[in-house]
Order: C-alpha cells, then sequence, then structure tokens
C-alpha cells in the first residue's frame, strides 16, 4: 500500500495507508470519514494497535462517524477504494509521522 501525500495526510487516496493517534482524553472516541467523491462510494478498514478491526463503506460526498475505543494509541486506516478518496478527522485525532509518531 502507498502513503498519505505530504499535501494532506489525513487524506488517503485509492489504496494507500495511513496510521492515526488518538491524542485527545475522551473515552470512546468519534472519528469522522469523509468520501470526497461525489460519484463513488469508498470503502476503508481500521485496524487498531489493541487488535481489533473494523470495516465500512460510505455513499458518496456523505460523511459517517464511528465511535470507537482507542485509548492513546496508533490506528491504520486503509482505504480500499478502487476511485474515492476518504478524509479522516476527529477530536484529538492526528496522522502519524513518517516516524509512526
Amino acid at each position: 500500500m502507498s502513503q498519505p501525500t505530504q499535501d494532506n495526510p489525513s487524506i488517503l487516496s485509492p489504496g494507500q495507508s495511513g496510521g492515526f493517534f488518538y491524542t485527545g482524553n475522551l473515552i470512546p472516541n468519534q472519528v469522522d470519514i469523509q468520501n470526497l467523491s461525489a460519484q463513488s462510494a469508498a470503502s476503508y478498514s481500521l485496524r487498531s494497535d489493541g487488535g481489533w478491526s473494523f470495516f465500512g463503506q460510505v455513499d458518496p460526498g456523505v460523511t459517517i462517524s464511528i465511535t470507537v475505543i482507542w485509548p492513546s494509541g496508533l490506528g491504520e486506516f486503509t482505504n480500499t477504494s478502487s476511485e474515492a478518496s476518504i478524509l479522516i478527522s476527529g477530536f484529538g485525532i492526528r496522522p502519524a509521522g513518517p516516524d509512526g509518531k
């Protein structure tokens, strides 16, 4: 899988993966996943460093919210779409740097 662009590491193009840290103090935490395409559905997976995985789909042009118990750790999002980019956001969520931190 390829890595997120340097322009906005919160945007994952089709086939890209990116690590995201939760640095807030709200547990459970709300994570927003926005489909940036107006024509194509987006699919994604989220794998936590705690061992659980979550899979989902976002309709064209829609933002969904998922609630996760994600205490100060790394989660890896993968955009499994073939055509749509997704934006990952949420209070206390930040992309991991190139060194994974």
